[in-house]
């Protein structure tokens, strides 16, 4: 498979893996998320996020697109820490001062399992480096999390 990594950029920003273009975790608080959710479009509110993070803080994202696709088949973000106000519906909350925060990433199941996580995390963490960031965060979200019994009101959160 031949594959390319592709910076996020204005030009760039409409061929993200398609989940990357709905999900609103890390982008809003809570309560908007959840007015967005019932009766807004998390697409229109992930572009407008995108294109001011673009704008405001450069490269946030990195896409893997392979040669044959029209658009990505993963994508990673990430953001400084006061472009993620979901960052505070977390148990570990708030994100350190100094750092950025790797919010997601997103992958076709077909490509996952298969070291492209690896690649894409690296490769944003090299970014950042790059950027003379001091220090990076991340959340870990477990396989087994959506078999939970509870698993409707975590999401749904405090």
């Amino acid at each position: 498979m031949f594959a390319t990594l592709i910076p996020l950029s204005p030009e760039t920003m409409g061929r993200i893996h398609p989940q990357a273009g709905r999900s609103i975790f890390w982008e809003l608080d809570a309560e908007a998320a959840s007015l967005v959710h019932d009766s807004g479009d998390p697409s229109f509110e992930k572009e407008a996020w995108l294109t001011t993070t673009l704008f405001n803080y450069g490269c946030c994202g990195l896409s893997l697109e392979r040669s044959t696709a029209a658009r990505a088949v993963a994508t990673v973000l990430w953001c400084s820490r006061d472009a993620a106000p979901g960052c505070a519906q977390l148990p570990t909350a708030p994100v350190s001062e100094d750092a950025e925060v790797l919010t997601s990433l997103f992958i076709d199941p077909g490509f996952a399992g298969v070291g492209l996580e690896a690649v894409l995390l690296d490769a944003a963490i090299m970014q950042l480096v790059d950027a003379d960031v001091p220090a990076v965060e991340a959340f870990g979200w477990r396989q087994d999390f959506f078999s939970r019994a509870d698993v409707d009101e975590l999401l749904e959160g405090p």
